[in-house]
């Protein structure tokens, strides 16, 4: 299994949980991205602090945030714990999130 293939496993678990049957690879890691950016700003965490909460390379966590590159499965489970979610609530959409976010705190 490729770096694709654990991201792939992590999207098949969201489709069967939310019921979304046309989510691509490139739409979760945008709403990977866009939900951690979301919660980034709301928690006032820097790249930095990020890398540091999650125990995982600037670089990489830069990387992700600014569209460079796909998240690992390794990668995004790291980031996801260090935050307090679960992979799968952060490949949702954006707006589904928020609204979860919204009414969780």
């Amino acid at each position: 299994m490729g770096k694709r293939g654990g991201l792939e496993k992590a999207l098949q678990n969201v489709r069967v949980y939310y019921n979304i049957r046309n989510m691509s690879i490139v739409a979760a890691s945008n709403n990977f991205r866009k939900n951690l950016r979301f919660v980034m700003k709301t928690r006032n965490i820097s790249q930095r602090a990020l890398a540091d909460m999650a125990d995982v390379n600037f670089v990489s966590v830069n990387r992700v945030l600014v569209g460079k590159s796909e998240p690992t499965m390794h990668l995004a489970e790291k980031i996801s714990e260090a935050i307090g979610f679960q992979l799968k609530d952060l490949l949702v959409s954006p707006l589904e999130f928020q609204k979860k976010s919204a009414a969780t705190y």
